[in-house]
Formats: structure tokens, sequence, C-alpha cells
């Protein structure tokens, strides 16, 4: 979860981290062959390019107008989706401050799935690898479950508007750093 400091504008991080320079670099830094996986302390350290606040608020408004387009349109989805990430990239590199994401937002590891938190204990909605979509958004068909207590839910739980990142999973290289941003359609959800 990487949870937007106030310093970005809310939503700009979802499309920075879709951005195919992103995705070299997730895939630069991931480890591993048959479970390729990113390690949180390689993606603070990933350094984008981010323009003024009031500039920050007319990009995303710009995109998330493309978005709502795409959305409409599905026949022409694809050049769309091209148009997007490539206008975002020539966006961000004319921009001359870096940044480190780990300046833009707080980064929390999610719990790792294990049996010995599926007992029926204390069962909470949880999101996986695989409810993270590709192209910004989450597959909420299929939730699962986990027992979390009271402590633990303060920690996990999702709070609307946190960017969700993949580290990866064990079916896909191509898992590894997909982003979507939690909306708060599910209550109590980590």
């Amino acid at each position: 979860v990487l949870r937007e400091k106030p310093s970005i504008e809310k939503g700009l991080l979802k499309y920075i981290l879709n951005t195919s320079r992103f995705w070299n670099y997730v895939m630069q830094n991931a480890d591993g062959s048959m479970s390729v996986r990113v390690k949180w302390q390689a993606l603070e350290k990933f350094q984008v390019k981010i323009p003024p606040l009031d500039k920050q608020k007319l990009i995303v408004n710009f995109l998330d107008s493309i978005s709502s387009v795409i959305s409409a349109y599905k026949p022409i989805n694809a050049e769309i989706k091209y148009f997007r990430k490539s206008l975002l990239f020539n966006i961000l590199d004319k921009i001359e401050k870096h940044s480190n994401v780990s300046d833009l937002g707080e980064l929390k590891l999610g719990r790792m799935k294990s049996k010995k938190y599926t007992k029926g204990v204390n069962p909470k909605p949880y999101l996986r690898v695989g409810n993270i979509g590709v192209e910004y958004g989450m597959d909420l068909s299929r939730i699962e479950y986990m027992d979390f207590t009271e402590k633990e839910l303060d920690i996990y739980r999702l709070k609307p508007r946190d960017v969700l990142v993949t580290d990866g999973d064990l079916v896909s290289i191509w898992a590894a750093g997909r982003a979507a941003i939690f909306q708060g359609d599910i209550e109590d959800c980590c």
C-alpha cells in the first residue's frame, strides 16, 4: 500500500506507477525466476519527476478524463490507452524536480497469505495480487478472507484513495508493479 502524502495530488501516483518507466524499473529490480518479486526497499528508491501541486491537479483531471473516454469507447481502447501512457511519460519527462516514491507516500507492506490466518476467528476481506488489475483498475469479483485482530486491522485496514502496488506472484512476472486505487468499496478491507 502506498498512502499518498499531502504534497502530491490524489490519483497522480496510480498513473506514475502504471508507466512503462516504472514497470521497467520494477523488472530490473525484481528477484526470482519462478516467483518474481520486487522488494519495497527497491520501490521506495524509484525516482520520478513531480510538477508543482497546481500542475499535478491539471494532469490528474486530464488523465481521469481520458480514462472516462476509454471506458466509454471500448472499440478504440488500445489506441487511447497508448496515447494516455505516452502523454504522461512526455509530461513527466519535462519536469526538472526528482522525488523518490517514498517522499510522495507512506509505503506499507500488506500481510502475506498464510493458512494460520484462515481459521475463521475474525475474518476480514483482503485484496491480493489477483485483485489488482492492469490499466489502473481492480477486480473485486473474487474477494478472499483472512483473520485479523483489532490491532492488526489498525495496521492493515485500507483507506479510500490508497494506492495498491503489487510486488509479484507465483503465476506471472507481469504481476509485479501493477497499481490501482482502492475506492473504499469494501468495509474493513485489508
